[in-house]
């Protein structure tokens, strides 16, 4: 494979066999032999690599060290059912404060799928849908559940539509939003809040930001902007 330098890296050019590999809807993933780490298949760090140095993944192996440029992508290829909306992924993901340690827990260790429209993000759990709204740009959302109603016989009928699960969860953050997704059981719901608040309180993922503190995760969020435009 041919290559051109600069004062900084070589930066190895596309060869035959990697443009057949990128095109091959079934590879998903790289993994890097040097140093045992995994990455998007569109990473453009895997430029400074020779073919050599590359395997190529059908499948996400959690047991690798993930690539933190292209870690988004990533877990989107994982779970969204939709990747190609990468960059309104990404605003949403911005707009609410979602950290790529939290994108793993989503897509890598519950193992949930998403679609993304507009300012809502629909995610497919176990048995439920949920639909996660993002009301502004402050990290507020509103939380859906699936409409259903119970049987005769402890089961449930899926009848179509959401509705918002309760008056806790009209306006919220989207950790506490998340954590409900992952404790709900429809055997042991209760219409009132107080699991769900319960669920906040162990949790202590909602709490008041200061002035400072939200400064702070601005710039976060700001960097976090940046390096997606980058990779």
């Amino acid at each position: 494979m041919s290559k051109t330098n600069n004062s900084y890296h070589s930066v190895f050019l596309e060869s035959d066999w990697r443009h057949r590999v990128l095109s091959d809807e079934k590879i998903k993933f790289f993994r890097l032999i040097t140093d045992n780490s995994i990455h998007d298949k569109t990473c453009k760090l895997i430029q400074k690599y020779p073919d050599r140095d590359i395997i190529c993944l059908n499948q996400y192996d959690e047991k690798l060290s993930q690539c933190k440029a292209c870690a988004t992508k990533a877990y989107l290829r994982i779970g969204a059912t939709d990747p190609k909306n990468y960059k309104r992924y990404c605003t949403f993901f911005d707009n609410t404060f979602l950290s790529t340690k939290v994108l793993r827990d989503i897509y890598v260790t519950n193992r949930m799928t998403t679609s993304i429209f507009e300012k809502t993000l629909t995610i497919k759990y176990k048995e439920d849908t949920w639909r996660i709204i993002s009301l502004d740009n402050d990290g507020n959302v509103q939380l859906r559940h699936n409409n259903y109603k119970r049987l005769t016989d402890g089961t449930r009928q899926f009848v179509g539509g959401y509705h918002i699960q309760n008056n806790y969860c009209k306006r919220i953050k989207i950790r506490p939003a998340l954590s409900v997704i992952k404790t709900y059981d429809y055997r042991v719901h209760s219409t009132n809040d107080n699991i769900l608040q319960a669920v906040d309180k162990n949790d202590k993922i909602a709490p008041k930001h200061s002035p400072i503190s939200r400064i702070f995760t601005w710039i976060k969020s700001v960097n976090n902007r940046v390096k997606r435009a980058l990779f």
